[in-house]
């Protein structure tokens, strides 16, 4: 997801990193941000993106820049104003307790794991229509190479533990689901769920998402909704598992009962039949 006020030169993937900060800011306000690798954890920094000021350069500029300084990048994002939240069709899914643990490690971040969504398993009865619901394996395997995802406590902005992008969240799919590992931060926020996780107070995750695709059907009486293709928000551990939003759910529901209802093809055909005519008549005027 770009940044937006920042134009970013991808150099290495955020994956590859132990941990990433801000190594440098140059006079020209130009950011470069980095870390020590995995393969070779106790070896120098190396940088993982330059960042831009785009109120200081175009993104033609930015480009210039680095073809100078002969940096190769392998992903490159213009700056752009993020949406409001509000805007966007933001779904959310609890799971059940599952495999959630905390491990303290000598000189580094607790580190908090869990898994935010489970794959093919039938959901619990959702919405006034009672439908259930299954996530396809692959649907996060776009996103969590893409996107600019956040690790919250209890879907709350104000209460950020992770990123990706900043090499504080890890996400990867496996057979079972969508596992996420994250650096807990030494603030009040990431000690308090810590403990909480730790003492079993806190057991299950949650998970925030934009449908992208999905597919209806009947499955032994009951209307199924197969989640193919997702935009991953973030990943939460939760306290409470809030009843789930399913309003774009129903909507797309709806729209896929309409297809059933018999007749369906034949009234589509005609209404574009009528559509044809009508487009003719004018024409011939």
């Amino acid at each position: 997801m770009p940044y937006p006020n920042f134009h970013s030169a991808r150099i290495r993937e955020p994956n590859d990193f132990v941990h990433i900060k801000v190594l440098k800011t140059l006079d020209n306000g130009i950011m470069i941000y980095g870390g020590p690798l995995k393969s070779d954890p106790d070896g120098d920094t190396k940088p993982q993106a330059y960042r831009f000021p785009k109120d200081k350069f175009s993104v033609a500029e930015a480009k210039a820049w680095l073809k100078e300084h002969k940096i190769k990048y392998i992903k490159f994002e213009a700056a752009s104003d993020e949406k409001k939240s509000e805007d966007v069709p933001v779904e959310r899914r609890f799971i059940e307790p599952l495999e959630m643990q905390v491990e303290k490690r000598t000189d580094e971040p607790v580190l908090l794991r869990g898994y935010a969504a489970v794959f093919n398993k039938l959901s619990q009865p959702l919405g006034f229509s009672h439908y259930r619901e299954r996530i396809a394996p692959g649907a996060f395997t776009e996103t969590i190479k893409n996107d600019d995802i956040r690790a919250l406590v209890d879907h709350e902005r104000g209460r950020i533990i992770g990123r990706n992008v900043a090499g504080t969240l890890r996400l990867k799919e496996d057979k079972k689901g969508l596992r996420y590992e994250v650096d807990l931060p030494s603030t009040s926020v990431g000690q308090d769920i810590a403990i909480s996780v730790e003492r079993g107070d806190v057991s299950g995750s949650s998970f925030g998402f934009i449908t992208l695709s999905d597919e209806w059907k009947t499955e032994d009486g009951e209307e199924v909704r197969t989640i193919g293709k997702v935009k991953l928000v973030d990943v939460s551990p939760c306290t409470f598992p809030a009843y789930p939003d399913t309003s774009v759910a129903m909507r797309s529901l709806e729209q896929w009962r309409q297809t059933q209802q018999p007749g369906y093809g034949r009234e589509l055909l005609r209404g574009k039949l009528t559509i044809l005519e009508a487009e003719q008549s004018m024409l011939e005027e």
